[in-house]
């Protein structure tokens, strides 16, 4: 078996693009709103909670920031690119 053919995942829907996408929109897998609904107060949940503990902790948060990676320090106003 070569070694290209023992990973390929193209089979799989996680793989899949949308017909007439360019392969730049994913296949719909077919999840639903109600699927999704809890979905961005799950995530304002846990960036606040990631504020906080970098504010405990004194430690940097890192976030993804106008196509960068970069250290936010608490309080400071400054922050670093990683």
């Amino acid at each position: 078996m070569k070694k290209a053919q023992r990973y390929d995942t193209s089979h799989l829907i996680e793989s899949q693009f949308e017909p007439g996408s360019n392969e730049q929109v994913l296949k719909n897998m077919n999840l639903r709103d109600k699927d999704l609904a809890g979905v961005e107060a799950a995530l304002l949940r846990a960036s606040k909670r990631a504020r906080t503990i970098a504010e405990q902790t004194n430690t940097p948060l890192v976030v993804y920031e106008e196509g960068r990676v970069v250290k936010k320090f608490s309080g400071k106003g400054k922050s670093k690119q990683i």
